[in-house]
């Protein structure tokens, strides 16, 4: 984490946050998961070392699950981290805004699979109607 692998920085913050093997400490969960958002933009990691951060526990957490996480923190704070409402409230903003970024992305790439295969188009229809 220290080295500023990503993956390993999101680990660091899910072990400080949940306490596993180390002192549960929510300032430290804090630090490591804003640290881990703030180098996912510019990360000049290796793909192999990234990837093998990412098995550790909470290395796989994604922009939107840290995000969450940080308000949560922000919210209930923790014996090291005082509660901040508004810091909370801004962390629960952007995690809305990446869900529907997200959610915005999956439909363009169904669109797109539905321009590359149109039968499939017909069947979904067809499994909808079915359901319905």
């Amino acid at each position: 984490a220290r080295r500023g692998v990503p993956a390993a920085m999101a680990a660091a913050g899910h072990a400080a946050q949940h306490g596993i093997g180390r002192e549960q400490s929510a300032a430290d969960a804090v630090r490591w998961y804003r640290a881990a958002l703030d180098s996912r933009k510019d990360s000049l990691v290796s793909d192999e070392v990234e990837s093998e951060a990412m098995r550790l526990p909470g290395g796989d957490a994604s922009e939107l699950e840290l995000l969450s996480a940080l308000s949560a923190l922000y919210t209930s704070g923790g014996a090291d981290l005082a509660p901040e409402p508004r810091l909370a409230r801004q962390f629960e903003l952007l995690a809305r805004s990446c869900a529907r970024r997200s959610q915005a992305t999956e439909t363009v790439e169904s669109d797109e699979d539905m321009q590359l295969f149109p039968e499939r188009e017909g069947a979904e229809k067809r499994q909808r109607a079915w359901l319905v």
